[in-house]
């Protein structure tokens, strides 16, 4: 029993979670390689999305078996994946992409390794990280940036960017990108199983943002106790005069730090990830 638990538990992880919707893809190669009947009733089942739990349900295999199937689907490229959030919809995670030979991930080992400590999950294998956030604020390439040298690609509309960034072989981020608008602080209540931590991007050309901005950090800072950091983005040259007027503006802790990031340069955006702190540390 205790065996079987932890077999469940290692392919859910594999998976993402019980929560995940999942698909087939490439369906004539996976159905070429093996044609028994039964598996073919199986595959052509997952022609639509479906959740774990009913994917066990309707399988002709044993539990374990249909995990075992799925995380080989898994490995070899075949399954794609969604994320259902209430108040926000579907979020799609991209199938795998050929990953380039120059492609390098943003964070050497070393950094993973600080930032899993950091944000507490050193013994985790998954979490979420929020990038928030107005719409010109440059989150998108933020998290572009983020993801370089990963298996999946950034989906994004005008209110929200998605990824699943593999940091090493055992530890992966779902990074959202969400606007700062009135549902914001509903959205993030949503995501906040497995939070751990968020990224505030403030857009230095909205200064009439700031009083809500500022509302939002405290807001969030007070009723999530994870890591955070705050960065303002479009920032011409070294104005130091704006930048004390933005620091002035969004009321930050003492002893906290405001970065000044230029969101194409990856330099920027690892030296923003890698200031994650917890209030007042």
């Amino acid at each position: 029993g205790e065996k079987v638990g932890e077999k469940f538990k290692d392919v859910i992880n594999e998976l993402g979670g019980i929560n995940r919707q999942l698909r087939v893809i490439n369906q004539g190669d996976v159905l070429q390689a093996k044609s028994k009947s039964e598996f073919e009733e199986f595959i052509r089942h997952l022609q639509e999305f479906r959740k774990i739990h009913e994917i066990i349900e309707f399988s002709p295999y044993p539990m374990l078996e249909t995990l075992e199937i799925l995380k080989k689907l898994h490995q070899s490229k075949n399954l794609e994946f969604r994320e259902t959030v209430s108040g926000i919809g579907e979020i799609y995670v991209e199938k795998a992409q050929k990953q380039s030979s120059q492609a390098e991930q943003l964070l050497t080992e070393n950094e993973v390794k600080k930032l899993r400590k950091t944000l507490n999950a050193e013994e985790l294998s998954s979490g979420k990280l929020l990038i928030l956030g107005s719409k010109t604020c440059g989150k998108t390439d933020f998290i572009r940036n983020f993801n370089q040298g990963s298996h999946s690609g950034v989906r994004t509309n005008q209110d929200l960017d998605f990824t699943k960034i593999d940091l090493s072989a055992n530890f992966y981020l779902q990074v959202f990108g969400i606007v700062l608008d009135k549902r914001l602080v509903d959205i993030v209540e949503k995501l906040s199983e497995g939070l751990l931590g968020y990224i505030f991007l403030v857009d230095a050309e909205k200064p009439d943002e700031l009083e809500y901005t500022s509302y939002v950090i405290n807001h969030l800072t007070s009723m999530f106790d994870v890591p955070w950091a705050i960065a303002v983005t479009n920032l011409n040259g070294k104005n130091t005069k704006l930048l004390k007027k933005i620091k002035t503006g969004i009321r930050i802790p003492d002893g906290r730090d405001v970065l000044i990031c230029d969101v194409t340069k990856k330099e920027d955006v690892r030296n923003t990830i890698l200031s994650m702190a917890i209030m007042n540390k």
